[in-house]
C-alpha cells in the first residue's frame, strides 16, 4: 500500500461523521427514536446512524435529519419528519418564532409562553439558550384479576418540569424532576412473585412511600452536563439511565432500572464509534432500617467499540465489569485502574487479584433491501471449555443470545412495521459468587428484564394510520426457571453462585417453571407539535407458575401525557 492509498484509507475510516454537539438527550421511547430507526433502515442517511446507543442526543438527531431528502418521503413520513425536526432542531425551531403568522395566536392568548409552540418558556441569544417545559401524566384505569389482593381502580398522577440550557457551542445542561402518586396494576405491585426484581421495590422506581390504599409516592430526578471539547467527542456526566442495543430488550445494558450516576464519553469517527461509561450504583438491601446507614455502593464500567464497514452494517464488541465496594473479606473504594477506557478490563481484574463480575459481548446490525434489519447480541458472562469437555451443562458456562428482525411496510402497507425478537439467557448468568456484584442496580436488573434462566419471544406491530396517531400491538411469550425447594436453579441473580443446584447437566428453564403470556396494545395521539399525547394502554396477561393456580388479568389505563419518559412494562 503506497502512501497516497494509506492516507485515503485513514481519512475514510476516521473522517468525522455526523458531529455530536452540546445538548440534552431525547427522552427514551420517544416517537422520534422510532422514526430515526425507520429512516436508518430505509437508507436515508449518508453515514452509519448509531442507533445502538440510547438515549440519542438531540444534536445528533438534528444533524442526521438534515441528510434526509424530504422529497422522497411518503406523506406520513414527511409529516413525522417535520414534527421530529421541530422537536430536536433548536435552530429550525427558533427561526419559526420570527414568522408573524406562526405565533400570532399564541402571543395573543399566552403572552410570553409557547412563543415557538414547543416550549412553555424559551429564551435565546447567540450563545445562550434556555428551554423550560412542564411534565404531566394523568391516567385512570381499571383492572380485573383473580389475584386475591387485586384492586379494580388504578391511577397515575405525575407532575414535574424539565430545564434545558445550551451555553455556546460546547456546554449543555439538563435537569428534570417528577413527583408521582401511582397505584400500579397488580402485575407490577406483585412483580417480585415472578423474580423479575427484588422484593419491596417497583421497576424504574427508587425510594418510595406508601400512598393511601395500595398506592405509592415517589420522586424521580435526573440531571446532567454535556460537554464537547472536540466536535467528534461528547462527554456526559450526571444522573440518567442508558440502553445499549437495537432490540426491545438488551442483554448488555437496558433502561429497566431506576436512574444512576455515571460519566460517559462518546467518540464518533464515522466508521469507528467508541462508547465508555463508568457508573456508581446501589447494592439494594430490602427493608433496610435507618440505623444501618446508607445503601451500599457498587460500581460498573462499560465500554463498547463499533466498527461500521458500510453505512448499513455495524459490528461491536463490549466489555463490562461490575463490583461491589464490600465483599465478605474486605472493603474497597473505587478501583482507579478501571478508569482507563482503552484497556482490557479482564486483564486488570486478574492482575489485581480481584474476582469482579466481568462480562463480554458482541453485537451486529445489518440493514438491507431498504425495508429489513436483522440484529443480535451475544453475551458471555463466563465460559470454560475445559469443563465442557468433562460434562455438559457446567453451571459456570453462562451465556445469553438475542436475535431479531425488523420489517418495514408489511404487505406494502405504509407505516405497518413488524419486529420479531428472541432472547435466551442461561442459568446463573449475570449472577456472581459475591451477590453484591451481580448485574443489578437498586434490586433491578441492568439487562434482560427476566434476568437469567429465561427465554422470551416477542412480536411487535407498529402502525401509523394517521400522521399523529400511533398504534402499537405487542405479544410476549416468556418462560423462566424459578428456584424450587430452597435450591438455587440459576434464575435468581441475587443469590450467590456458590450454592448452585448442581455442577453439570444444567439446562435452560430448569427448576420451577414460570410460563407467561402477555398481550399489550397502546394507542397514542399527539395533540400538538409539542409532546402532548392522549394515550390508552391495555394489557391481558396469563401467568402460570408450576404447582399454583393460573393468574389471568386485564388492565385498561388511559389519560394525558405531557413530556416525560414513557415507561414500558415488558413482563
Amino acid at each position: 500500500m503506497n502512501a497516497r492509498n494509506l492516507i485515503f484509507w485513514v481519512i475514510n475510516y476516521i473522517s468525522f461523521g455526523c458531529l455530536v454537539g452540546q445538548d440534552a438527550d431525547l427522552p427514551q421511547n420517544h416517537f422520534i427514536e422510532y422514526f430515526m430507526d425507520r429512516m436508518d433502515i430505509m437508507g436515508k442517511f449518508e453515514n452509519t446512524f448509531q442507533s445502538s446507543l440510547k438515549p440519542l442526543p438531540r444534536e445528533y438527531i438534528a444533524c442526521y435529519i438534515t441528510q434526509i431528502d424530504s422529497n422522497e418521503l411518503s406523506y406520513k413520513d414527511l409529516h413525522t419528519y417535520f414534527r421530529a425536526r421541530y422537536v430536536v432542531d433548536d435552530d429550525f425551531n427558533d427561526s419559526l418564532r420570527c414568522i408573524p403568522e406562526f405565533n400570532v395566536g399564541f402571543r395573543k392568548y399566552f403572552s410570553g409562553l409557547y412563543q415557538n409552540r414547543r416550549d412553555l418558556v424559551s429564551y435565546c441569544t447567540e450563545n445562550f439558550k434556555v428551554y423550560i417545559n412542564p411534565i404531566l401524566e394523568l391516567r385512570l384505569g381499571r383492572e380485573g384479576s383473580n389475584r386475591p389482593n387485586s384492586i379494580p381502580s388504578i391511577y397515575q398522577n405525575t407532575r414535574g418540569a424539565n430545564f434545558r440550557v445550551r451555553l455556546g457551542k460546547k456546554l449543555g445542561f439538563y435537569s428534570e424532576f417528577m413527583e408521582n402518586q401511582i397505584r400500579f396494576p397488580s402485575f407490577v405491585r406483585f412483580i417480585d412473585s415472578t423474580s423479575v426484581l427484588r422484593g419491596g421495590i417497583f421497576p424504574g422506581v427508587g425510594y418510595w412511600k406508601p400512598f393511601k390504599e395500595n398506592g405509592v409516592d415517589f420522586g424521580l430526578t435526573k440531571a446532567y452536563l454535556t460537554y464537547s471539547p472536540l466536535s467528534q467527542l461528547r462527554i456526559k456526566m450526571g444522573r440518567d439511565r442508558n440502553f445499549l442495543g437495537n432490540g426491545i430488550q438488551s442483554l448488555f445494558l437496558s433502561n429497566f432500572a431506576v436512574d444512576y450516576w455515571f460519566t460517559s464519553f462518546r467518540l464518533d469517527l464515522k466508521k469507528i464509534h467508541y462508547y465508555w461509561q463508568v457508573s456508581q450504583m446501589v447494592d439494594y438491601i430490602p427493608y433496610k432500617s435507618d440505623a444501618y446507614g446508607r445503601q451500599p455502593a457498587k460500581y460498573a464500567v462499560h465500554h463498547q467499540l463499533f466498527w461500521n464497514p458500510r453505512k448499513n452494517l455495524s459490528f461491536s464488541v463490549l466489555e463490562s465489569v461490575i463490583y461491589a465496594s464490600a465483599s465478605p473479606n474486605q472493603s474497597r473504594e473505587f478501583e482507579l485502574q478501571y478508569l482507563n477506557p482503552l484497556i482490557f478490563y479482564r486483564t486488570v481484574e486478574q492482575l489485581i487479584g480481584s474476582a469482579d463480575n466481568s462480562l463480554l459481548g458482541i453485537s451486529f446490525k445489518w440493514n438491507f433491501l431498504k425495508s429489513l434489519q436483522v440484529y443480535g447480541q451475544l453475551v458471555i458472562d463466563d465460559y470454560n471449555f475445559g469443563n465442557r469437555k468433562i460434562g455438559k451443562g457446567w453451571w459456570g458456562n453462562k451465556t445469553g443470545i438475542q436475535a431479531g428482525i425488523k420489517y418495514l411496510n408489511v404487505a406494502t402497507i405504509d407505516q405497518l412495521d413488524l419486529q420479531l425478537e428472541f432472547n435466551q439467557v442461561s442459568p446463573y448468568t449475570y449472577g456472581h459468587t459475591n451477590p453484591a456484584s451481580n448485574y443489578s442496580h437498586y434490586g433491578q436488573f441492568l439487562a434482560f428484564t427476566y434476568g437469567a434462566n429465561a427465554r422470551e419471544i416477542t412480536a411487535k406491530l407498529c402502525y401509523q394510520p394517521l400522521p399523529r396517531l400511533y398504534v402499537v400491538l405487542q405479544g410476549i411469550y416468556a418462560q423462566k426457571g424459578m428456584d424450587k425447594n430452597g435450591l438455587h436453579y440459576g434464575g435468581n441473580i441475587f443469590r450467590t453462585g456458590n450454592v448452585h443446584f448442581q455442577d453439570y447437566n444444567n439446562q435452560i428453564l430448569q427448576g420451577r417453571l414460570l410460563d407467561l403470556k402477555v398481550g399489550h396494545a397502546r394507542f397514542s395521539y399527539q395533540l400538538f407539535y409539542t409532546d402532548i399525547f392522549l394515550e390508552l394502554d391495555a394489557w391481558y396477561r396469563i401467568q402460570n407458575l408450576e404447582n399454583t393456580n393460573s393468574i389471568r388479568e386485564w388492565v385498561i389505563l388511559g389519560g394525558l401525557r405531557l413530556g416525560g419518559f414513557k415507561s414500558l412494562w415488558h413482563f
